[in-house]
């Protein structure tokens, strides 16, 4: 078995034991198409409220499924924004 094959299945293998939230399965979805998105933009993709997809994408970054991307400035208010993106390993299993 290569590396990739080995990480893809310890991911299922975390899958399985963590037991995603339907919420977050659906943070991991907006992020499946490998465009790192602001938690505002996941709020407006997912419809999910924001204050739930900040605890989402924070359990995610805890385990780790997604990670930090960088940042961009949010064209409303002029602030930055973390963009949040899946982790390698991740993106790799839904392509």
């Amino acid at each position: 078995m290569n590396a990739t094959e080995t990480s893809r299945e310890a991911y299922r293998g975390l899958i399985a034991d963590r037991k995603l939230q339907p919420m977050e399965q659906k943070i991991l979805d907006a992020l499946s198409d490998n465009i790192p998105k602001t938690r505002k933009e996941l709020r407006d993709q997912t419809g999910l409220e924001l204050s739930s997809v900040c605890g989402r994408v924070n359990s995610l970054l805890a385990v780790p499924l997604v990670r930090i991307a960088g940042e961009k400035r949010d064209s409303k208010t002029g602030k930055w924004q973390e963009l949040i993106e899946l982790i390698p390993v991740v993106h790799d299993l839904f392509a």
